[in-house]
């Protein structure tokens, strides 16, 4: 930041301010002009093209500074600077009244995206509880701070003409508001009343509109009577419950197909969510954050949800409302909570069509309540985890998207990454930021193939993007990501490059960290290893972001079955007692409990055997997370997986606040890697079940595979004098592994780094696949 001083004997001057960040879309403009009339300044307003704002304002020397200082200290929460400079350029040449100026809109020829949808301010929540007839109540209400963004944008800059709201002309009294440089709706691109704007109505699944004057009541009124109602809100549908009836939530788990997969609820208030969860200042300051993300917070007991909700876990995801269609219902709703999980068929991308909903979600809707405002980008919610001094996201994704991330790349080219499969999200990285897109979701299908080239394309028209130099994907030569990529390289006539899976989680994590060597710890399921194997308990030293060398993994030990041991870890379990003492010692250790441990049961287990022994379909397999796996299944805690990482999931849940019991994992030199010696970790696990609970057990695997790979990590650091240890990967969310991996490489002296604006999983796995892929085909990473 920049201030000049000035001749005291120049009695009015011009001022210059040009800042860069979170500044456009934001309400900046209106809190400048007012702070400009409050001190007397005269002066011009300019959205650039770059994103950047232009302030010239004139007047006197301790006015135009007192104007510095509080653009600088006293901005609105949601202002980011990224660059702010601010002159006082010479004396005054005569400025006439505020005013904004023209922006330099060129449609089509933007150089960053506008700021993400914002969630529903407390100005506007007060408007819609106490307002005037115009907003007591209207569910679109919101301000020049607040409302959706990207999701309603078809062009930039973020202009009203280049949204949907174009569909809706002001009327007077909105016109007055607009233009009033008092009023907080001044200049706000998406002011609406109900008069002018959109509106909510009912509808039953065959397409009939019920008859009422006020379908959110009755929506209510259905849903505490039981029903499941889809309703449109500001990226897509929710599809939208009662939480604490079983049979209730247990319909819902019928209809989607979802026997246990955790559902999110949303919460009128802190205090609403006080009842059911337990929550730390880091928790409560990502719940109320203008970004309002799905927050996964401890149960407090005893819990008065239905434990269908969240079974087998001890936190649930909450967020509080972002907006005012949840401030209507809730006004109408006595729970503390209601489910409010993705609006779409199973394997399906979020829905924000009307019609398509109709057709989609007959069956799964009692009702739909639905608006006349069309989602032009359809973005589904946020998820994170904050706890143990960090905050992990998990699903990025509504309030962050599109919004840049630096990254310490100095390319010239512009690169795409398409990601991998599961829980997916693409890229583009241009210059020094990467633009991730929204959550795409599992890549399996046809339609979530299709959402994920609509958002890659999105995101390269908000970008203006014309030229594409490098398509990454993953090596896994069957992820339907990779045909994508193909398309794309064809295209736009890129060089199409392949990054293996952890080499691209590690990538992610040293360009967001802005440095360019350090030894990652990569644990997850699953990633395509270079021999064929399955990796995924990987120590990867990178001194470049072009290549990696793998110098410390998990021993290999087999999948039986492939997919279906992910499907049914017993199967992994067997496999791992198999390399201790071969069919003797599965039968002695599981033999009678196979009915639990496996859904074939002893016949099962004879099948699993003969693999073994003949190495028939066993995948070699390195994976910290199907190693989690086997661990909860053998525990009798989870032998059956129904959603992603829920065997794992679940032993974190039973493993609690349980204190870990020392555990010695040998590791051993192999051909110049580190070797961690799977086997005896489980059978010290196999040993341990005479003396301590689950809890104990589980607590004790998570805490010293944490330290193990992170002591593994550092030896290799010194090998290679590098300072910085880091983690990546699904295992990373694990806050037992990440304490124990954090604790352990600051006692070894080394600088600990972690994902802070990309989740570890896979939804942060295509920016380090661009910028790979960038490093590969440029020679200037």
């Amino acid at each position: 930041m920049k201030q000049e001083c000035c001749d005291a004997r120049v009695t009015a001057v011009r001022g210059v301010v040009i800042c860069k960040g979170r500044v456009q879309g934001v309400g900046f403009r209106p809190f400048v002009l007012r702070v400009a009339a409050n001190l007397g300044l005269k002066g011009t307003f300019e959205n650039l093209a770059d994103g950047s704002v232009r302030i010239t304002i004139e007047g006197p020397v301790s006015a135009v500074r007192e104007f510095f200082s509080t653009l600088r200290e006293r901005k609105p929460e949601i202002v980011d600077y990224e660059f702010f400079d601010a002159k006082i350029a010479g004396p005054a040449k005569g400025l006439g009244d505020l005013r904004i100026a023209v922006s330099e809109d060129k449609a089509g020829v933007p150089t960053t995206p506008v700021i993400p949808d914002v969630g529903v301010c407390k100005e506007c929540a007060r408007d819609f509880y106490w307002g005037d007839s115009r907003y007591r109540g209207y569910t679109f209400v919101n301000c020049a701070v607040c409302g959706p963004r990207f999701t309603i944008l078809f062009n930039v800059p973020y202009h009203r003409q280049y949204t949907v709201n174009i569909a809706f002309p002001l009327c007077d009294l909105c016109s007055l508001e607009f233009h009033d440089i008092k009023n907080r709706r001044f200049w706000a691109e998406g002011t609406l009343c109900r008069n002018c704007g959109p509106q909510y109505w009912l509808v039953e699944p065959r397409g009939e509109v019920l008859e009422a004057d006020d379908p959110i009541a009755v929506a209510a009124k259905l849903i505490m009577e039981g029903a499941i109602i889809a309703v449109k809100g500001i990226g897509g549908f929710h599809l939208v419950c009662r939480s604490t009836d079983d049979e209730v939530v247990r319909k819902l788990r019928a209809r989607k197909r979802r026997p246990r997969k955790p559902f999110a609820v949303v919460a009128p208030s802190v205090a609403a969510v006080r009842t059911f969860a337990e929550a730390s200042i880091d928790e409560l300051r990502a719940l109320t954050s203008w970004r309002r993300p799905i927050v996964l917070l401890r149960k407090r007991q005893p819990f008065p949800l239905s434990e269908l909700v969240a079974p087998g876990l001890d936190r649930i995801g909450v967020m509080l409302p972002y907006a005012p269609v949840h401030l209507a219902l809730f006004e109408h709703i006595s729970d503390p909570a209601l489910i409010a999980t993705s609006g779409n068929p199973p394997q399906h991308p979020i829905l924000s069509d009307n019609l398509k909903a109709l057709r989609a979600l007959r069956g799964l809707a009692d009702y739909l309540l639905v608006h006349d405002r069309e989602i032009v980008t359809p973005c589904d919610d946020s998820v994170l985890r904050a706890d143990r001094c960090r905050t992990a996201l998990i699903r990025r994704s509504r309030g962050f998207v599109p919004e840049a991330i630096p990254v310490s790349v100095k390319s010239t080219g512009i690169a795409i990454g398409v990601g991998a499969e599961e829980e997916n999200a693409a890229a583009v990285v241009r210059g020094e930021y990467a633009y991730p897109t929204q959550f795409i979701g599992d890549c399996d299908t046809a339609e979530a193939v299709s959402y994920l080239e609509f958002s890659i394309e999105r995101m390269i028209d908000l970008l203006g993007v014309q030229k594409v130099d490098v398509v990454a994907c993953d090596k896994h030569p069957q992820f339907p990501s990779r045909k994508v990529a193909e398309r794309l390289s064809e295209q736009y006539s890129a060089s199409l490059v392949a990054i293996q899976h952890h080499h691209a989680h590690a990538a992610t994590l040293l360009a967001e960290s802005g440095i360019r060597e350090a030894v990652v710890v990569v644990v997850d399921g699953f990633g395509y290893g270079e021999d064929g194997a399955a990796w995924g308990g990987e120590v990867l030293t990178l001194t470049s972001y072009r290549s990696y060398n793998r110098t410390g993994h998990l021993a290999y030990f087999p999948l039986p079955g492939g997919d279906a041991a992910a499907r049914h870890p017993g199967r992994i379990a067997a496999a791992l007692l198999w390399m201790l003492g071969g069919a003797e010692r599965v039968l002695n250790e599981v033999g009678s409990r196979a009915r639990n441990l496996l859904p074939g049961g002893e016949k099962e287990l004879h099948l699993v055997l003969r693999m073994l022994e003949v190495e028939m379909e066993c995948v070699p397999c390195s994976s910290c997370g199907r190693l989690l796996d086997a661990v909860s299944a053998f525990l009798d805690i989870c032998s059956l997986r129904s959603y992603r990482g829920e065997p794992a999931i679940r032993l974190e849940a039973v493993a609690g606040s349980y204190r870990p019991e020392p555990m010695s994992i040998p590791v051993a030199c192999k051909e110049g890697k580190r070797i961690i010696d799977t086997a005896a970790l489980f059978d010290q696990v196999v040993s341990m079940v005479q003396r301590f609970s689950r809890g104990i057990i589980a607590a004790s695997v998570l805490w010293n595979l944490g330290r193990v790979f992170a002591e593994v990590a550092c030896e290799v650091a010194a090998e290679q004098q590098v300072k910085h240890v880091g983690l990546s990967g699904g295992v990373a969310y694990n806050g037992i592994f990440y304490a124990a991996w954090r604790k352990t490489v600051k006692r070894l002296g080394y600088r600990p780094i972690e994902h802070k604006h990309t989740p570890p999983g896979d939804g942060g796995i295509a920016v380090g696949q661009a910028i790979a892929a960038l490093a590969t085909v440029f020679s200037d990473e």
